[in-house]
């Protein structure tokens, strides 16, 4: 059985980049990857802070969290309620690490400190990257992956 089990997964990764859509909703469905996001997310975040990668700007971040707010409520995503956190990170940068956690860096807000389309245009990106779950797909790709080589 163990060998049944080998030669399907390694067939089923053979010749393919990614596992596509349908056999990722077969895998995990999409409300266990909003959940198993948003805990990990909480972990990354947390250890953000512990770090001492996280600053405060008490007005940066309002004008961050309500530019993110507003595309939300634009999009077709329920429920959502995004973070938006500011690094202290020179580069300028913003990213995202999926579970609703949106970053900022220090170095993007000092570019676009007078620019409110370009800031909402590069949360909007980022945002994207979160709700159609790019960070979960590729974690699920690489488990099944790691799994048919173990088992091989």
């Amino acid at each position: 059985m163990n060998k049944l089990l080998s030669l399907f997964c390694v067939l089923s990764l053979s010749g393919c980049a990614s596992l596509g859509p349908s056999l990722e909703s077969q895998v995990l469905s999409a409300d266990q990857r909003v959940v198993s996001e948003r805990e990990a997310a909480k972990v990354i975040d947390a250890e953000f802070v512990k770090q001492g990668i996280i600053y405060e700007n008490a007005g940066e971040r309002s004008r961050c969290q309500n530019i993110v707010n507003r595309l939300t409520k634009a999009s077709h995503v329920k429920n959502s309620n995004f973070t938006v956190r500011l690094t202290n990170q020179k580069e300028a940068n913003a990213f995202s690490i999926g579970g609703q956690y949106v970053y900022v860096t220090q170095g993007l807000l000092r570019e676009l400190k007078n620019d409110e389309d370009q800031l909402a245009g590069i949360l909007a990106h980022e945002i994207a990257h979160d709700i159609a779950g790019h960070r979960a797909r590729s974690e699920t790709v690489d488990l099944w992956k790691n799994l048919a080589v173990s088992l091989v």
